[in-house]
């Protein structure tokens, strides 16, 4: 699991697809409404964001190793093309375009070896500039994820399918990768009449976090997260207001996870939150606000885990 202080966005155990039908009414696939998607990103960026969001739900199979899930996110992806039980991280890009509402101008395959083939017709599909978040992070011919964005270091942060028997994040070499960007990936989100999008997440009340402060100003308190606060241990700050002459104060959640999210959709989240809220034996609080409609600000909120180096030993098949 890593450093207790890393923020966990995949949550144990699968959903049966009567759970979830009988939760939301919508078939399994349905984690997210059209109407939900936010505005103010490029193509790439939504498409960024919707695989974290789907990452979030542990799509896993089972059973374990059968390339399948019992009819739910990933049998629906391969049906698409008249497969089941096949290896799947083709299938898995394709669904995330699909569900993202981005046209990947027919690059997806569950082949690898033909998203090579069809960029190399399209010209290559070479990146323009620095890479774009929602590109094809493609290792022919064995398997293909989607890009989130790439660290300072250069090692690409993904989200792919058939990783470990599921939806995973994953860190990989850009050595060992070819990026493929489809044409007007860059190009403005055609939702882009809205300044902000109101963003859902839950929250465990149950906790006793360590208070820190106040302070005067924001400024100030941001001052002292960026002194005392490793990178890694942000996730566990929560910044809060008290009613003090200094106002601005935090909580810092030492060892335990308090939040959960966020989603850009109210049914996703409350799968989540049912799912939370049956594991833990306890009632988790809903929240949700405005933020914001910037695809980098909504990939900031949706980051991957920090996963220290490039993923290994994992199975792709």
């Amino acid at each position: 699991m890593g450093s207790p202080f890393l923020l966990l966005y995949s949550l144990r155990g699968g959903y049966s697809e009567y759970f979830l039908d009988n939760l939301c009414c919508c078939r399994a696939h349905r984690y997210y409404s059209r109407r939900d998607r936010s505005a103010g990103m490029t193509n790439g960026q939504q498409v960024a964001v919707t695989a974290l969001e789907q990452e979030a739900l542990n799509i896993i199979e089972h059973p374990w190793g059968s390339n399948s899930d019992n009819g739910e996110w990933i049998d629906d992806s391969q049906s698409r093309w008249g497969l089941r039980g096949e290896p799947w991280c083709g299938c898995g890009a394709d669904y995330i375009y699909s569900l993202a509402g981005v046209n990947d101008h027919g690059l997806c395959h569950p082949a690898t070896w033909v998203i090579a083939q069809r960029a190399d017709a399209l010209g290559g599909c070479r990146p323009k500039g620095n890479l774009h978040p929602g590109s094809i992070v493609l290792r022919d011919p064995f398997h293909v994820e989607i890009l989130i964005r790439r660290r300072p270091s250069g090692l690409l942060e993904c989200v792919g399918g058939n990783v470990n028997q599921g939806l995973r994040e994953t860190v990989r070499d850009p050595g060992e990768y070819r990026i493929v960007e489809p044409p007007g990936l860059r190009d403005i989100y055609p939702d882009s009449n809205r300044e902000t999008i109101l963003i859902y997440w839950f929250e465990d009340p149950r906790l006793d976090p360590e208070r820190y402060g106040g302070w005067s100003t924001r400024a100030a308190r941001e001052k002292w997260i960026k002194t005392h606060i490793p990178p890694d241990q942000l996730d566990m700050v929560r910044r809060i207001r008290v009613n003090k002459p200094a106002p601005y104060a935090i909580d810092v959640y030492s060892g335990e996870r308090w939040k959960w999210g966020p989603w850009r959709s109210k049914d996703a989240r409350n799968l989540a939150l049912l799912k939370v809220e049956r594991d833990y034996g306890r009632k988790m609080r809903p929240r949700s606000k405005d933020i914001p409609a910037t695809g980098d600000g909504l990939i900031e909120l949706r980051r991957p885990r920090k996963l220290a180096g490039v993923t290994s030993g994992e199975t792709t098949t």
